[in-house]
């Protein structure tokens, strides 16, 4: 006949307790409590915190927050700022002190600096080189004036302009009779075929409309034919109380202006 036997069961008398808490950093442990944990049992936990905000130049850091991160938790950051005006004539080098941060695409506004406010270039030859509607922004101008003439002697003559007026309005400190232009001579095709007359002219005050306008024009050339360069200093006044705002460069004997003649315009404090 088979074997039976019987097992009591007994029963387990310890308690269950509240689980503890763990804190970031926490290492395993085995325990020692000689209570039992429930199947439902949960653990405390350290809580999420605000995320704090970051500077310029700040280092890294561990920190020393007990409070967690959520995964879409966000630092904040310095705002942006508006760029600040630099003035060339004040203006030294600075690493800045602010604590915003600029655009890619952010401009310094520049005072007090020279600009360069545009060019014209002749592509074909033409009997007159003209820049208009230059803005009355500035205190001074200053032209870079380039040019050669078809005339077939060493040299030639252009004329310069304001506004289009041909007039004797056109004052001379050399001469007390004014013209109706400003000379400004001008390579011939019988010097150095590449050669080029050029000239820096410095025209003061030219938006201003109560008083004349002072010019000062350096002007130079190389005549080949004779293995010699010139150069030339006129000064002169523009006998008009209407702001410039065109500049015309044009031959008056009779010959076109080469391409390539321009006139690059600046704006000056």
């Amino acid at each position: 006949m088979p074997i039976t036997s019987t097992i009591q069961q007994g029963t387990l008398s310890l308690a269950a307790v509240t689980p503890g808490n763990s804190a970031i950093g926490d290492a395993a442990a085995a325990g020692t409590s000689a209570s039992v944990a429930r199947a439902d049992h949960k653990h405390g936990r350290e809580a999420s915190g605000t995320p704090g905000a970051s500077a310029v130049g700040d280092t890294a850091s561990t920190g020393s927050a007990t409070t967690v991160a959520l995964s879409d938790h966000r630092h904040s950051r310095e705002a942006f700022g508006t760029p600040v005006n630099i003035d060339a004539s004040l203006t030294s080098l600075s690493a800045g002190s602010l604590t915003t941060v600029a655009r890619a695409d952010h401009v310094h506004t520049v005072s007090n600096a020279m600009t360069f406010i545009g060019r014209v270039t002749l592509s074909v030859d033409a009997s007159s080189l003209t820049a208009i509607n230059i803005p009355q922004t500035f205190n001074n101008l200053m032209l870079l004036i380039e040019t050669k003439t078809t005339w077939t002697g060493a040299f030639d003559t252009a004329a310069l302009r304001f506004n289009g007026l041909s007039t004797a309005v056109y004052g001379s400190y050399t001469s007390s009779t004014a013209t109706n232009q400003i000379d400004f001579a001008t390579q011939g095709t019988l010097s150095a075929t590449t050669a080029f007359s050029c000239g820096t002219m410095f025209i003061y005050n030219y938006t201003d409309t109560t008083k004349h306008k002072r010019v000062a024009l350096n002007n130079a050339y190389y005549a080949s034919a004779f293995n010699d360069g010139y150069n030339f200093w006129q000064q002169g006044t523009f006998l008009s109380n209407n702001a410039i705002t065109s500049v015309q460069l044009l031959n008056t004997s009779g010959q076109s202006l080469k391409s390539g003649s321009r006139i690059t315009i600046y704006g000056m404090p």
